[in-house]
């Protein structure tokens, strides 16, 4: 018996390795917050380049500078192929409306495959400008 309780006095005093069982326990809760920041950063730069350039088509439409093909095709070649982003512009009485999507599963880094079928968009409506000279 003795034995036993000096063991138990020296187990029980060595604090050694507490911060390891410390950092342990938090690692997986720090790796899952850094991930979330991440994945939340690139969808909020991915949505900041889909408005960009939805604009821009419907800006170039506006203006004349293009036809709703012509600016749809511009504002899809801003990104890359592998990322699916689908453009419609189209004119609606004197408004031109662009919009354009892309898959979360295309822009996700981590967990793309929990994402399922939600899409993420930008839609930016201009009035069709008028010639002067008319």
């Amino acid at each position: 018996m003795p034995k036993f309780g000096l063991l138990s006095k020296r187990f029980g005093a060595d604090e050694s390795g507490a911060a390891t069982i410390e950092f342990v326990i938090w690692l997986p809760f720090l790796l899952v917050l850094l991930f979330l920041s991440v994945n939340a950063a690139v969808l909020m730069h991915t949505q900041t380049l889909l408005y960009d350039a939805a604009r821009d088509a419907a800006r170039q439409v506006a203006t004349g500078a293009a036809t709703t093909a012509e600016a749809a095709s511009a504002a899809q070649a801003r990104f890359q192929a592998a990322m699916g982003v689908s453009a419609d512009v189209a004119i609606s009485g004197e408004f031109v409306r662009a919009d354009l999507s892309v898959p979360y599963t295309k822009v996700l880094v981590l967990g793309g495959p929990m994402a399922g079928d939600w899409t993420l968009g930008a839609a930016v409506t201009m009035w069709v400008e008028q010639d002067d000279a008319s």
